[in-house]
């Protein structure tokens, strides 16, 4: 995380899109589920119409919540 958190974040949507993806990934990975989600929800205000990176951040939110009932991803 702390080699993703040491650069600078892409000006453009699509290379910003993957690179946030990829922090997610990471934090997710490292068990890190704040630092998940909130990338997910910087995700989501950039590219809401971009599937890519639903599936992943609806496993951190399944996660944070423990419950399928409450989880949501924006």
């Amino acid at each position: 995380m702390a080699r993703l958190d040491a650069l600078p974040e892409p000006s453009e949507t699509g290379p910003a899109t993957r690179w946030l993806l990829a922090r997610v990934r990471a934090a997710f990975a490292a068990d890190d589920l704040a630092h998940a989600g909130a990338t997910c929800v910087r995700l989501a205000a950039l590219a809401p119409d971009d599937p890519a990176w639903r599936p992943t951040c609806w496993e951190v939110a399944l996660e944070v919540a423990g419950d399928r009932a409450t989880a949501m991803v924006a």
